[in-house]
């Protein structure tokens, strides 16, 4: 992956589930927060539910892989998401 400069001056608002890329790095906001990094998609993912026996569904250091979905609206179940617009995370 090649490096990603982060933005000059970070957005006050980046909406959960934005997958966006900084430096060497891809993460997935697990809500809404202010950042500097560049988005690149969205994913449908829950990243952080208290109710799970692991709350956060992806760790540091996990390879994720992304992939285009469909106009079908099909988007996996607990996919993630990254690319132009929309997309599915196996």
């Amino acid at each position: 992956m090649p490096t990603v400069p982060r933005l000059g001056a970070p957005r006050p608002k980046v909406p959960a589930g934005s997958v966006a890329v900084a430096d060497r790095f891809c993460a997935v906001y697990p809500g809404a927060s202010p950042g500097g990094w560049r988005l690149i998609g969205t994913t449908d993912a829950v990243m952080w539910d208290l109710e799970r026996p692991r709350p956060a569904l992806l760790a540091p250091g996990m390879r994720v892989r992304f992939r285009e979905v469909g106009d079908s609206g099909d988007s996996g179940a607990g996919d993630g998401g990254a690319g132009a617009g929309r997309a599915g995370a196996s």
